[in-house]
This record gives C-alpha cells, sequence and structure tokens, in this order.
C-alpha cells in the first residue's frame, strides 16, 4: 500500500519557507505548500501495512515459504507491535 492510496481526509497549507518579512500575500503565498491530511486511525493502518510489507520481505530473502509465514502468526505479530499500550492509565 502506497500513501497515496488512501483516501485523504482534507487538505492543509504549510509553510516550507524561511522565517522573513514578506512584502506582500502574493510573495509569501510562493512559501505555501498544499499537503493531504489523513487521520490516525488511516495512518496506523499504513504503518501496519508498512510492517507486514517489510516482515514479508525479510522473510522472502531468508527463504521462507508463504506458508511459514502464515504459521509465524504475521496478523498477531503485526498487532502485537501496534497495540495500545494501556499499562500507564
Amino acid at each position: 500500500m502506497k500513501l497515496s492510496e488512501i483516501e485523504s481526509v482534507g487538505r492543509a497549507k504549510i509553510f516550507t519557507g524561511e522565517m522573513r518579512v514578506y512584502k506582500d500575500m502574493s510573495e509569501f503565498n510562493e512559501y505555501i505548500e498544499e499537503v493531504d491530511v489523513f487521520t490516525s486511525e488511516q495512518m496506523q493502518e499504513y504503518a501496519k501495512e508498512c510492517v507486514r510489507e517489510a516482515y514479508k520481505e525479510i522473510v522472502k530473502n531468508s527463504y521462507v515459504s508463504d506458508d511459514r509465514v502464515e504459521q509465524a502468526g504475521l496478523n498477531e505479530i503485526i498487532n502485537k507491535v501496534f497495540e495500545e499500550d494501556t499499562k500507564n492509565d
């Protein structure tokens, strides 16, 4: 999964230039960039997918079959890595 495949919930403007005084807004607007905004849940799912793909790549390079990956409990590993830490609540 690529980040571009996730539907964003909106767009935000960010300042990308150096801090200085601008003569007028047109000059300032050259340093504004619009970026996609995602929810924390979307980013969590994206991160899980990245870990899943990395794990599969590691396993592939170690010559372990896909069946063994599933036997190793890939989803359980992903859930363990991303489970919410509630011990300090």
